[in-house]
């Protein structure tokens, strides 16, 4: 059971990680050449050139997303902190240990695949050469930086 208890964790431990990551994984700092400074908001958007049409479809993508990451990351942390209060007690339920923890990481698993979702949402919206960039910046932030993963 504590072989199992550990793999739970790991497991936890590495969707948490990925999870705090993922969704600003387009904003994080990279090799590509900079932009020309054009005001403080330009970052992904001067990169991929991105016209107004764009620009709105991309702003209303991202919200429904972020209300939706919002409410799992609520609930996420509901679950923890039932958890941390049944670590406290004197005599821990362990059937109720384990559920959370099944619970938790049922949310983790929801968290990334709605991050996947607004990242194919995001891709319909852009151009082929757009996607291209989008797409590397992207996996360059998922996979931490790591050389041939673009």
């Amino acid at each position: 059971m504590n072989k199992k208890f550990n793999i739970i964790i790991i497991a936890l431990a590495a969707l948490l990680s990925v999870a705090f990551m993922a969704p600003r994984f387009c904003f994080a700092q990279s090799e590509e050449p900079k932009p020309e400074k054009t005001d403080k908001k330009g970052g992904l958007k001067a990169f991929l050139k991105l016209t107004d049409d764009q620009q709105q479809k991309l702003k209303e993508v991202h919200q429904q997303y972020n209300n939706a990451l919002e409410d799992i990351h609520i609930s996420s942390m509901r679950r923890k902190l039932e958890l941390a209060e049944e670590m406290k007690k004197d005599e821990p339920d362990r059937k109720k240990i384990d559920e959370l923890l099944i619970t938790i990481n049922q949310l983790d698993l929801k968290k990334q695949k709605t991050i996947m979702d607004e990242f194919f949402a995001i891709r319909k919206i852009l151009s082929p050469e757009q996607r291209t960039f989008f797409t590397r910046k992207f996996i360059r932030q998922m996979t931490g930086g790591m050389k041939g993963q673009q």
